[in-house]
């Protein structure tokens, strides 16, 4: 409200306004009788006051004698005809069923304490449209004859700039957070892509070298039995040796990548069942190699992190994966497998890194954080159908 009433004088303004208005309805009531001091004479009959014509709705209520008297600005604010007659019950039933309670307090309070009434809240008018609605007002008397009065004003304008506002400010988080996602996924390729140029480059070379070397050594072979034991022993490290540096550095910086996710996701089925002897199926719809290259590098990570969950935890050796170009920028992919199946509620919660959820809720954060969402439909037995939506950058 602060707000609505700090700028260039206006709450003095409104202040005064109200002051005013009720000056003369206090006027008015000298010599009306006390039992039926809610009813502005005056204004029933015409006569203008400072408030007419501003905006400014007028309104008393005097609970004991169920009288209730609003004027015409009142009444538009609340969306109804100049000429509405209404009741004592009438005026409550014209506020938003989830704010009566609020307004009933706020109004009892003010006739309990003979003080203020100022409360925000929302109409329905009868159209069905909702609006938002200042109430600003106080109580007069004591006990049965105990008045309110008071002025509401139409904050619907001011709601509203006040969601576009709130609207744009997400919008330009969201846009920062999906900047930050963007980033910190290109650095992670980057250290991705160096990691694996010191394996391809040095390390892999250093032990190639070595394997020659104790290749060299071959004469001693046969002039001891127990070294020659030894030099299969050393061969077969080697061997293996070099073979992991090439996985590692083919896995985190893969050559198929560059081709464009489609390709990526083959090649990455092919690895999947290689290595851990799961069968992959991709279908790739639509131009998918025409989104943000950071945005098929995130994509080719989820993909690569939900068949590692399908390999931990489903107890399956068949898995699908699907992504289809949306007609709205968006991007769809799914992973599909028939395994073990897990709770979907436990996603949420983040529970144990030996969960499946618990790799789920990972890229639920990531998702997210580039404006994305996951859905997950699963149940302990029957499988799991892991589907993600996220915007093309």
């Amino acid at each position: 409200m602060g707000e609505l009433m700090g700028r260039g004088g206006a709450e003095n303004n409104v202040s005064c306004l109200g002051e005013a208005a009720m000056s003369r309805m206090r006027r008015e009531q000298e010599g009306i009788d006390a039992r039926r001091g809610c009813a502005l004479e005056g204004a029933k009959a015409g006569e203008r006051t400072p408030a007419e014509g501003s905006g400014i709705g007028l309104w008393s209520w005097h609970p004991q004698l169920r009288e209730f008297f609003c004027s015409r600005e009142w009444l538009e604010v609340f969306g109804l005809p100049p000429d509405a007659s209404l009741t004592d019950d009438d005026w409550l039933t014209l506020i938003h069923p989830d704010d009566r309670d609020l307004v009933r307090t706020a109004v009892e309070s003010a006739l309990g304490t003979r003080g203020p009434c100022d409360v925000e809240f929302r109409v329905v008018w009868p159209d069905g449209t909702r609006h938002w609605v200042l109430c600003k007002g106080r109580a007069i008397g004591r006990g049965p004859q105990a008045t309110i009065r008071g002025i509401v004003l139409d904050l619907t304008a001011r709601k509203e700039q006040e969601r576009e506002r709130h609207r744009a400010a997400k919008q330009k988080y969201e846009g920062q957070l999906r900047l930050l996602a963007s980033e910190l996924a290109q650095a992670e390729q980057r250290e991705r892509d160096r990691m694996a140029q010191i394996l391809h480059d040095h390390l892999q070379q250093l032990l190639v070298a070595a394997k020659f070397q104790v290749d060299s050594l071959d004469r001693f072979r046969v002039q001891n039995p127990t070294v020659a034991s030894r030099f299969d022993v050393l061969e077969d490290l080697l061997r293996e040796a070099i073979q992991t540096c090439r996985s590692f550095a083919v896995e985190l910086s893969p050559a198929a990548l560059d081709l464009g996710l489609g390709p990526g996701l083959k090649w990455l089925a092919g690895w999947m069942n290689e290595k851990h002897g799961l069968s992959v199926t991709v279908d790739v719809r639509g131009d998918c190699q025409s989104c943000d290259k950071e945005l098929q590098l995130l994509l080719f990570q989820f993909v690569q992190e939900l068949l590692l969950n399908v390999v931990k935890h489903a107890n399956v050796d068949h898995a699908e994966v699907r992504v289809e170009c949306l007609a709205k920028r968006a991007i769809r992919l799914t992973v599909r497998d028939r395994g073990a199946g897990f709770d979907p509620t436990a996603v949420r919660r983040g529970e144990g890194s030996e969960c499946p959820s618990y790799g789920l809720f990972s890229i639920k954060q990531r998702v997210e954080l580039i404006g994305g969402k996951l859905r997950i439909r699963s149940r302990p037995g029957l499988g799991a159908h892991v589907e993600l939506i996220v915007p093309q950058v």
